[in-house]
């Protein structure tokens, strides 16, 4: 799963991911080993991020913005193709979020708020 996950990201998010690219602080490439992408538990470098939320939560989709990103109608991403959703990629990232174990120097947030509630990532999983 996470080989099929950071091909996805290398080819649809590495062209603007990456050192010298978007104001985003992770780097999609796949030769870029996974710790040092700043993906996992990666800060969030956006206004509308969701409480307690990172670039990819572990064991949180709703929780993860890199999923909510994919599922934005007004802002997706990738930003360049995107009419429809890609409902298998957005199924594959959370299943990846889903098996990544967390840290333990990573503090859960005891109550970060109310996640996503708009039945999208569950729909999409349930497919």
């Amino acid at each position: 799963v996470e080989h099929r996950v950071r091909s996805y990201l290398d080819s649809n998010c590495a062209s603007c991911h990456r050192p010298g690219g978007v104001r985003a602080r992770f780097d999609a490439r796949f030769d870029t080993p996974l710790a040092e992408q700043y993906l996992v538990n990666g800060p969030v470098n956006s206004h509308d991020s969701i409480a307690g939320s990172f670039l990819a939560r572990p064991g949180d989709p709703s929780r993860s913005m890199i999923v909510h990103r994919m599922l934005d109608g007004t802002r997706p991403m990738p930003p360049v193709g995107v009419n429809v959703r890609d409902q298998a990629a957005i199924a594959l990232m959370c299943e990846w979020i889903d098996s990544l174990p967390s840290p333990p120097d990573v503090p859960t947030t005891p109550d970060p708020g109310p996640p996503v509630t708009d039945g999208s990532i569950a729909a999409t999983r349930a497919r």
